[in-house]
Parts: C-alpha cells; sequence; structure tokens
C-alpha cells in the first residue's frame, strides 16, 4: 500500500513538472530587440553598427541620410530615426569599368539605389518568427508607400517588399518565413533597407522606431499596457501580495524624465501596477527615493514628494483643467503623518471616492489606492481603453536636486496623449 502511494505521487509530480514546462514554454516569451532608438547612438541595442550607404558614392544627385528625431517619436520617450532619401540621380548611365582602358566608350545602365543598415552581430534567430518595427512616412515631405527589407546571412541576401505606408504609425509584422533564401538562421549579419526601383516615389522621408525580433505577434507596447482585471477586490494597505498578475511597468530617469534634474535610479525611479473590477480602478507603486520628503496637505502636495496619476477616461485627449480629465495627487505622508489625496481639475480631497494607503522604508515608498470608477464617470468593461500617466515627483532638501518622471504625456496642439492603457 505504501508503495503504491509512493509511486502515484511521483506519478503526480512527474506530470506537474510537465505541464510546468510546457506553460513555461508557452509563456516564457522574449523579443530581441534590435534598436528602440531610446538615446542618439551609431550603434543598436546589439552593439551593432548602423548607418546609411549609396550604391554609387561618387554620385552625389542621389543620397540617403538617417538622423535621430524627437518631433515624430513613437511614444513619449527616447527617438526614432528619420530617413531622408533620393535615388532621382541624373546618372542613367555609368562607366563599365570591367571595359578595361575604353571604358569610357562602353557604358550600362544605371539606376540609383541607397539605403540604411543595422547590424545585427551574429544574432540567432532560430527561436523568433517575426520581424517586427514601426513606421510612417513623412506627410509634408513625401514618401514612398513601398521599399525593400533585405536579411542576411553570411552567404545571402533575402529581400521582402513592405508595402501600404501611410503618414500614420504602422505596426509592420513580417514572418521571417518571407526570407526564404536565408540558411543560417543562427548568424544572422544584418538587416538592410532599400530604396531602389521598387519605390512609388523617388525622394522621401519615412520614419522607423521599435525594430525587434518576436515569438509572437501579440504588441509588445500593448503587452506593457493593459490593465489585468482582479477576481476579488484589493485590500488596500500597503502591501503588494496581490499584485503579481498585474503589468509592472517601470518608470526611470534614463527614459522618463519631465523636468529637474535625477541623479540616478537610486535617487528616483518607480515600478507602477494597475488592475480593475466594477467598481474600482486600483493603482499601486513602489518609489525608490533617497530622501522621502512628504509633509503637506491637500492641494500643496505636488510641493514635495508625491504622485501625480494623470487619466484620460474616454482617452479621447487629455486637457489641462478640463473636469472630465484626472490629475489625481497622491502622497505616503502630510502633516498628520497619513497618506494624502488631492484631485486638482475637481478641487476635491477625493473623500469616500479614493480610498488609499501607504508604507514608508528607508529608500522610498509604497503606495496603494483604489478609485471609484463612478468618480471618473466610467462604466468599466473588458476591452475598452483609458488614457494614463502616472508621475513620480521628487523633492530633495537641496531644492535645485527637485525633479519629475512621466510616464508618458506627449502634448499635440490643446490636448495632451497618455499612455493608452486597455481592460483586459
Amino acid at each position: 500500500m505504501e508503495k503504491e502511494r509512493i509511486r502515484n505521487n511521483r506519478k503526480l509530480i512527474s506530470i506537474l513538472f510537465y505541464y510546468f514546462i510546457i506553460l513555461s514554454t508557452c509563456y516564457a516569451v522574449r523579443d530581441l530587440v534590435v534598436d528602440n532608438f531610446s538615446a542618439i547612438r551609431s550603434v543598436n541595442n546589439l552593439e551593432g553598427n548602423t548607418g546609411t550607404w549609396n550604391a554609387n558614392p561618387t554620385d552625389k544627385s542621389q543620397f540617403c541620410n538617417a538622423i535621430f528625431n524627437v518631433e515624430h517619436r513613437l511614444g513619449n520617450t527616447g527617438y526614432c530615426l528619420r530617413i531622408d532619401y533620393d535615388i532621382e540621380s541624373v546618372h542613367t548611365y555609368i562607366k563599365d569599368t570591367n571595359y578595361g582602358v575604353d571604358a569610357d566608350k562602353r557604358q550600362i545602365p544605371f539606376t540609383a539605389f541607397n539605403g540604411y543598415y543595422t547590424q545585427l552581430k551574429d544574432a540567432d534567430l532560430t527561436k523568433y518568427k517575426y520581424l517586427i518595427f514601426y513606421v510612417k512616412g513623412d506627410k509634408e515631405k513625401g514618401f514612398t508607400r513601398r521599399f525593400k527589407i533585405e536579411l542576411k546571412d553570411e552567404k545571402h541576401c533575402s529581400p521582402y517588399i513592405v508595402e501600404w505606408l501611410t503618414d500614420k504609425w504602422q505596426r509592420m509584422v513580417i514572418p521571417l518565413s518571407v526570407f526564404r533564401d536565408i540558411t543560417e538562421w543562427k548568424k544572422i549579419k544584418e538587416i538592410g533597407i532599400v530604396f531602389d526601383i521598387n519605390v512609388t516615389k523617388k525622394v522621401g522621408t519615412i520614419y522607423i522606431d521599435d525594430i525587434y525580433f518576436s515569438e509572437t505577434k501579440e504588441d509588445r507596447l500593448e503587452e506593457k499596457s493593459k490593465i489585468v482585471r482582479t477576481v476579488k477586490p484589493i485590500l488596500i494597505d500597503g502591501i503588494l501580495k496581490e499584485w503579481k498578475k498585474a503589468v509592472k511597468i517601470e518608470i526611470d530617469p534614463d527614459e522618463h524624465l519631465e523636468t529637474g534634474e535625477i541623479a540616478d535610479k537610486k535617487d528616483l525611479s518607480a515600478d507602477v501596477w494597475l488592475m480593475w473590477d466594477k467598481e474600482y480602478l486600483y493603482f499601486a507603486v513602489n518609489v525608490t527615493d533617497n530622501q522621502v520628503i512628504s509633509r503637506k496637505n491637500g492641494p500643496d502636495i505636488w510641493r514635495e514628494d508625491c504622485i501625480e496619476l494623470f487619466i484620460d477616461p474616454k482617452n479621447d485627449g487629455f486637457i489641462w483643467g478640463n473636469k472630465k480629465d484626472f490629475q489625481i495627487g497622491l502622497s505616503p505622508s502630510g502633516s498628520d503623518g497619513k497618506p494624502q489625496s488631492w484631485a486638482w481639475f475637481q478641487k476635491s480631497d477625493t473623500a469616500g471616492v479614493v480610498n488609499k494607503s501607504s508604507q514608508i522604508r528607508d529608500g522610498g515608498y509604497i503606495i496603494e489606492a483604489a478609485i471609484k470608477w463612478s468618480f471618473l464617470k466610467v462604466r468599466p468593461k473588458k476591452g475598452m481603453s483609458i488614457g494614463v500617466s502616472p508621475a513620480v515627483h521628487d523633492f530633495d532638501k537641496d531644492e535645485s536636486a527637485d525633479g519629475k518622471l512621466n510616464l508618458e504625456y506627449n502634448t499635440e496642439g490643446d490636448k495632451t496623449i497618455l499612455r493608452k492603457m486597455v481592460l483586459r
């Protein structure tokens, strides 16, 4: 009987281990980021060289230039890559240098072509299925609606035509299977963007951002921007044990500095989580701050360490001061030693509509909050999107060190575009 019990236990353990391996395989998805253009560098995220090239460098009537661009970037941090190209060469024929001393007497037809390259340092792509990037054309300068992209291994160059460009950002998902000439997927050398006879306009400008290889078609930007529904109400106690299923969003000075000066992540950074149910939008933040100073109350809490939670309930553009939008402040403490909250546009201390708790620790603080959907004038449902941008304000004893980090706060005209967050 005892032997039978041990045998059954071993069998159960084997089954559980098997399913653990299967689930780990399904969910341990990794992306290989080639370049997200987060900083001005001559190399990409893989430390591979990048640059432009011309088929005929001596022909000055055609060119390809690539520069980092802030104005058209995807999102509110870093840069995108602007590529200006011109293949409208004045030379329709070139000398045939293979014809020896009489090269001047023999010419061959010539069509200008040029492009951009980013080297992959022998990247192993065997576990990836897709090449993904974002692209758009410049409406004012004009752009081609089609160009060629190439993938190269040591011996082969395999092309694919990217089509249907517009002047709006599009996410291009290209199955690696279309690069049929590639034979050595363990050592991929380079990605190339080519402007040649395939273009629909010989002179123009396009923008590229966030180039990566992925195991899945899912948008990794959207994956970071989903708000998971909680099965049961979250206990607002300043303890983060109930947030394991929520998507963590990292806010750091390298990518999200809005104003002031932040020395490094120890000076100020934060991890943020959001969840929801039918009654509340839940918010949690774990802030790293080398000096926690939080003594203000009411509308003055922004003057010291605090969180500002910007919310655009309809995701139709955040307007400063609009009572249909929200700037909700949360601080870990006030003059009474209790956590504080304030909604500036509504001029409300949020009593009864924002439940909050906090913990101050060495090197930072934690805030948990539950915001009533009724206060936001929202009837939540799966699939709906809202605009959200958590901001972290830092106040140190040396007031010159004041600074602020903001996740995504991109002003367009009289409106501000916040991070699109989808209820899942």
